[in-house]
């Protein structure tokens, strides 16, 4: 998803998942001369660690500042499962509270949506990354048989159920193995 989404014209990274070294080593061995920025949002310029309630804000500010420049013409918030917990954590502190309860998501749907449509509003390319949830309802002939119902984005709260009505298009990307198969002393994690 990372690595496709480094393709966009100028792209900031706003990188919260952490896993961004794997795609920019594709990128640049592809094309050496691509310009890009990032921000590690769990990290301050010094390797020093943010702490989880203040990554939010941290968010906040290094998009803001993306979008002021003139050299970005894409912003990336890669990723947006990530995004949901840092989020979580920055309600549960303004709240005082230690865990997330009924009285707080609309809060925090509330902040994620004002985030979305500011960044949206700021006339560059917004790419969101997310992982995807399998929604499954049982085949009413077969009890012990699913199926797959629908996708959703794999974010907290009702904000999944309108969450592709806030952008033009959504993609779906998915890896299978390289040319050469699987990789030298690749076995599968669990055996039958």
């Amino acid at each position: 998803k990372t690595t496709l989404a480094l393709g966009f014209p100028s792209p900031y990274v706003a990188d919260i998942d952490g896993n961004l070294d794997g795609p920019l080593r594709v990128v640049q061995k592809r094309n050496p001369a691509l310009a890009y920025a990032y921000d590690r949002i769990g990290f301050l310029e010094d390797g020093s660690s943010v702490p989880l309630p203040q990554q939010w804000p941290r968010l906040l500010k290094c998009v803001a500042e993306a979008a002021k420049d003139d050299s970005v013409r894409t912003i990336i918030i890669d990723g947006l499962t990530h995004v949901d917990n840092i989020l979580q954590y920055f309600v549960c502190a303004q709240q005082m509270k230690s865990e997330m309860d009924i009285a707080l998501w609309r809060p925090f749907r509330r902040e994620l949506m004002n985030a979305i449509m500011t960044w949206r509003s700021t006339g560059k390319n917004l790419v969101m990354l997310c992982h995807e949830e399998n929604i499954y309802r049982t085949d009413p002939k077969n009890m012990m048989k699913l199926d797959l119902e629908r996708r959703v984005p794999a974010i907290s709260s009702r904000i999944s159920d309108v969450f592709g009505g806030l952008f033009t298009d959504m993609w779906r990307c998915q890896a299978y193995p390289g040319v050469g198969g699987r990789p030298p002393g690749w076995r599968p994690l669990f055996r039958p």
